[in-house]
């Protein structure tokens, strides 16, 4: 009981704290702070990942349905992770050469990064299904919860 009123409070703390897009994002034209910054991103989603485990309290059984998911959840924020760095090393790079940006090039590459956003996110559902079908429904109900705090996926739907 001690470690899942532990975990909550750690994950709602983290909820609360921002993004890490955001902080990666404020650093300009310092490598050292970017490097730091994407650091602090992998950190975060690592403690958000940790945090979701432990609330969880997996039985044996569904500690193999587990890792699927966390695997799939790591990758998603490795894939957010480099797709923030390009962005602002694009944004850099339009900010030295005070040029308009190339709108065609833009484009492109925003639909790539979706794209590769998409087949992760897929990854993450596909891997949360198993373990989902397998949680009591006070695991399920803490599930919903939590995992709204993993990503910039968070919606507003009421079904």
């Amino acid at each position: 009981m001690w470690k899942s009123a532990v975990a909550a409070m750690s994950l709602l703390f983290l909820a609360n704290a921002g993004t890490a897009e955001q902080a990666v994002v404020s650093y300009e034209n310092d490598p050292a702070a970017e490097e730091q910054a994407a650091g602090d991103f992998a950190a975060l989603a690592e403690a958000r990942i940790a945090a979701l485990k432990a609330a969880l309290e997996l039985t044996p059984d569904q500690q193999s349905k587990w890792s699927v998911l966390e695997s799939a959840l790591r990758d998603n924020a490795m894939l957010r992770s480099e797709q923030i760095a390009h962005r602002q090393d694009d944004a850099n790079r339009r900010h030295e050469a005070a040029a308009e940006p190339d709108v065609i090039a833009l484009v492109q590459r925003r639909a790539e990064a979706l794209s590769a956003a998409a087949a992760t996110l897929k990854r993450v559902a596909d891997a949360t299904a198993p373990l989902y079908e397998s949680l009591d429904a006070r695991q399920r109900q803490r599930f919903v919860v939590l995992a709204r705090a993993l990503g910039p996926y968070r919606t507003r739907t009421r079904e």
